[in-house]
């Protein structure tokens, strides 16, 4: 229970020294980093491992006990071994092993993960078990909600005097008057709660209205009120986080949901999940209206297929020159130096200058055939070294030919860099796709081709994303040019990276698996027409928790904050497929 009621409400002030800061796409502030919401719960959820497997050991071997079919369990065996090796074969094992920042997700917290499913797949095997891990699910979610409700009033719970202080601790306690906790989003407030980020808080609620949808259905009298008051509050909160995927993931699996109810002909189950949909339309609409959230704008904002193009497409930086590719034309910059001035010149591809045009009071120059078109250069000294900017998009493109005597360019964080081309595999003009993913799956993606086996270590891909790729992240706008991409956005290519594609196949078989096997059943009892006299309502409910979290997976990565939810869940699934399915339980 400690899982689910307890970790995802640490919040504990830690401070970490880097060598982050030594990486030239890194500003040096990334040396010494503070983390709220993740090392805090790596740490309790690894207590928590520990005396799982303790439990385990007692249960098995000293009260012997039986563990169920483990053969079941050797896809989550597979998967540990790869995680293991990736973290053994990994260049940056201390990331590896022990997690990296924005994330704390290493090998330890991997195998952890591992572990609470494994403990879930012994230790729950009755439907009064499932029915506490319900029952708890909702209390945490109340709870939670408790925060949410406090930040769409405009307070935050964590700013007040008390948590602050119980968040930093005696060591820090310095700091405690000048911490403001929140998650901004547009002209409102967010809700993340205790879950580090609205995305994630977002399916958090979701997960738990959901929940309380299947609960409200099976339980009676106070049970009843209680599902209901869990899943009004979640819903609140689910809308007050703003997160676009949490809604289209919950969108895809009531669809689902209603399909499935057809199928077996549950008319009374379908107009049941219709008027849920519908409450939750008008709870969105009625949300949207009184406090300018426009969640429904911002889904279409983010779906928006239309193509973007950049004319500034390249910039390679040579010797004795600066090449740029400029609506398809490659141009040559330099500049000359002339006693204490400098002076920028522009050439065509085939060697003729561009008379350049001056604006003497902003003390900036453009070619004269790019009038208007948002590109503009300027020269100067300073502290003694001279640079030659060129400005586009709000960008600044810096560069000097003073390190090791040739040009170079230096990035925003004032560090020489080496610009490259990163490659790509689709999502050509579509980089801005589903707020900018489209450009991160698109170079992650290349980086597979040597990760099939074992990947790069867990918890490394920050270290394997092509940071440098400057002038195709410009083309999405200063916000994501500025911005530290930590993570893919996508579970998947998350796991495929960072420890190998064979451990996302691992990942994958379990719940596949054991989904394909439940559906399979209870179609052959639907043909024996006993599929009626048995109640699936908790098997049922965690199956569509799995589902949902496994659709958020593709524009959501594994946190520490949601994530050991989901394996509690798994192995629940797992162990009571089978028991389920051979039982028939008269329906209450």
């Amino acid at each position: 229970m400690g899982v689910i009621l307890l970790l995802p409400f640490i919040v504990k002030l830690h401070i970490r020294n880097t060598s982050l800061g030594d990486l030239s796409w890194l500003p040096e502030s990334m040396n010494r980093r503070a983390d709220f919401f993740l090392y805090g719960k790596n740490v309790v959820l690894f207590v928590i491992a520990v005396i799982m497997i303790l439990n385990i050991i007692d249960r098995i071997l000293i009260r012997n006990e039986k563990a169920g079919n483990v053969k079941y369990l050797l896809p989550l065996c597979g998967y540990g071994i790869v995680v293991i090796l990736s973290a053994i074969f990994s260049k940056s094992k201390d990331v590896a092993l022990h997690g990296i920042i924005e994330q704390y997700e290493g090998m330890w917290v991997l195998l952890a993960y591992v572990i609470v499913a494994v403990y879930s797949y012994i230790v729950v095997q009755s439907e009064k078990d499932m029915e506490c891990i319900c029952m708890t699910m909702l209390t945490a979610g109340i709870l939670q909600s408790v925060f949410g409700i406090v930040e769409i009033l405009g307070g935050e719970i964590l700013s007040t005097s008390l948590f602050r202080n119980i968040i930093v601790g005696h060591q820090y306690k310095e700091l405690a008057g000048h911490m403001v906790f929140g998650f901004m989003g547009e002209s409102y407030q967010r809700v993340s709660g205790t879950l580090y980020n609205s995305n994630y808080a977002g399916i958090y609620f979701a997960m738990i209205l959901l929940l309380g949808i299947f609960l409200f259905e099976k339980w009676e009298g106070k049970k009843r009120i209680y599902a209901a008051a869990a899943s009004v509050l979640s819903l609140v909160c689910l809308i007050g986080s703003g997160s676009k995927s949490a809604i289209l993931c919950m969108i895809a699996v009531m669809i689902w949901r209603v399909a499935e109810a057809l199928f077996r002909k549950q008319s009374k189950q379908v107009l049941y999940l219709l008027a849920v949909s519908a409450v939750i339309g008008c709870g969105y609409f009625i949300y949207d209206s009184a406090f300018g959230v426009h969640t429904i704008q911002r889904i279409t904002e983010s779906l928006d297929l239309q193509e973007k193009t950049d004319k500034l497409t390249d910039i390679r930086v040579y010797r004795d020159h600066i090449s740029i590719i400029w609506d398809g034309e490659t141009y040559a910059l330099c500049m000359e130096k002339e006693g204490k001035s400098l002076y920028p010149h522009v050439f065509a591809k085939d060697g003729s200058e561009l008379e350049l045009v001056s604006d003497e009071k902003r003390q900036i120059c453009w070619p004269e055939t790019m009038e208007g078109q948002d590109i503009y250069l300027q020269c100067y000294y300073k502290d003694g070294v001279p640079y030659m900017a060129v400005f586009h998009n709000d960008i600044r493109w810096l560069f000097t030919d003073v390190v090791d005597d040739q040009y170079t360019y230096i990035n925003i964080w004032g560090k020489p860099d080496e610009m490259i081309s990163a490659p790509s595999v689709g999502f050509k003009g579509k980089e801005h796709w589903f707020t900018d993913r489209g450009y991160i799956w698109s170079r992650t993606i290349p980086l597979l081709k040597n990760k099939i086996l074992i990947g790069s270590g867990p918890d490394t891909f920050m270290l394997q994303f092509p940071q440098n790729d400057y002038v195709a992240r410009a083309a999405q706008g200063y916000g994501f040019f500025s911005e530290i991409i930590t993570k893919p956005h996508c579970m998947y290519l998350q796991i495929a990276v960072q420890t190998g594609v064979l451990s996302l196949v691992f990942f994958l078989c379990l719940p596949i698996g054991a989904g394909i096997k439940y559906r399979r059943k209870r179609y052959r009892n639907l043909k024996k027409g006993v599929e009626k006299q048995t109640d699936h309502t908790y098997v049922e409910g965690i199956e569509c928790l799995i589902v949902f979290y496994l659709f958020t997976g593709i524009a959501n990565d594994s946190m520490v904050v949601l994530a050991p939810l989901y394996w509690v869940l798994l192995g629940v699934f797992v162990k009571n497929v089978k028991p389920t399915l051979d039982k028939a339980r008269p329906v209450s």
